[in-house]
Order: C-alpha cells, then structure tokens, then sequence
C-alpha cells in the first residue's frame, strides 16, 4: 500500500500519493489556500489552476479562449480562476 507523501515549503505544497484519492475537493483546497494548482497523472491527465484577484482580468478578454470542458474562467467569491484541463480520454 501507498502512502502519501507531502512536501511544505514556504510558498507551496507537493503531494504525491499512489493508491487512493486525495479525499478533498482540489479546487476547494486551491481557492483557500493557494495561486496556483498544478495536477498530472501517469496516464497523461493534466490539471491546472490559477487563480486572481476579482477584477484583474476582464472576462470578454479571455472568452474566446474558453473551450467547453478543456478551459474555463470562472468568478467565484474574491477570485477569478483559470481552469485548463486535459486528458487522453478527451481526444478520441
């Protein structure tokens, strides 16, 4: 059995586990505690995150960038968030 294996630093977190699930919502965790949220997988699934202060960037700016279910840009509470996601699965 895996077990989980956490680095703190100063300024981030790394986390890496090889049996289970994190057992939190990740973007949850990102929103609250960090700017950035980076998540790969060894069957090639990518995850990244990031997040701004509400207001610093305009949304009709970056809509034309948004892909249903690859790229997202969301306002939530304080925050805007930058979510591009992609997996083998995705491309047929």
């Amino acid at each position: 059995m895996g077990y989980p294996v956490i680095l703190m630093l100063a300024p981030a977190v790394q986390r890496s586990h090889t049996i289970g699930c994190f057992g939190h919502d990740p973007k949850k965790v990102f929103l609250k505690f960090f700017d950035a949220f980076f998540y790969t997988a060894n069957w090639g699934s990518l995850c990244l995150m990031l997040r701004f202060p509400k207001g610093l960037i305009d949304e009709a700016d970056i809509g034309p960038y948004c892909v249903e279910e690859y790229v997202s840009f969301e306002s939530i509470g304080d925050y805007q968030v930058l979510d591009l996601n992609f997996s083998p699965e995705d491309s047929g």
